[in-house]
């Protein structure tokens, strides 16, 4: 009783039902995907594994991979929804990417991305694409960017993030992207 008054009755529902403070439930009869859309007010910046930072909104959690030394995943899931993820990516795998075409110093990063992705090559080392995720009732669309890092014109390795959010919190998975490749490209 004594929780119930210091947080509040809604507050203390959402802890309950959720269990994480401040993020709210979805009550029976609440617009559909109400408690699970993303807004770019909800982004803070986040390190990942390896160390990079990508915007990822701030309730959700972090689970990784650390290669160690083959590269790194670090992805941040709704709590709310599966189905809506930050993914963030380091790696080297310099033969799936760099002079693929015999020719100096050329990069080629096709085989990161799906086969059914829209492409497109900002400068030499960055890409945006998107794609439709896994077809059916949650089908989500997928933004993503692909950042080759070079040393002195040598490869070192890729840096590379995806976003699934639903429709309602599209401009907050366009601000993850546009952040990464001002902070990256």
């Amino acid at each position: 009783m004594r929780l119930r008054r210091i947080l509040g009755l809604a507050a203390l529902t959402a802890v309950l039902a959720t269990g994480i403070p401040g993020v709210a439930s979805a009550e029976p009869g609440s617009a559909p995907g109400a408690a699970s859309r993303v807004t770019v007010s909800d982004l803070v910046l986040r390190e990942s594994v390896r160390g990079p930072h990508v915007l990822v909104p701030r309730t959700w959690g972090m689970k990784s991979v650390d290669g160690g030394g083959s590269g790194s995943s670090s992805t941040w899931t709704n709590p709310r929804a599966k189905s809506q993820w930050v993914a963030l990516f380091t790696g080297v795998e310099v033969g799936g990417w760099f002079e693929l075409d015999g020719v100096s110093g050329s990069i080629d990063p096709s085989g990161f991305f799906p086969s059914n992705a829209k492409v497109t090559r900002l400068s030499r080392t960055m890409w945006t694409y998107t794609y439709a995720g896994k077809p059916g009732k949650s089908q989500k669309l997928v933004r993503g960017a692909w950042f080759a890092q070079l040393d002195g014109g040598d490869p070192m390795g890729y840096l590379q993030v995806e976003v699934s959010m639903d429709a309602a919190s599209q401009a907050a998975a366009r601000r993850i992207i546009t952040d990464f490749v001002r902070r990256y490209g």
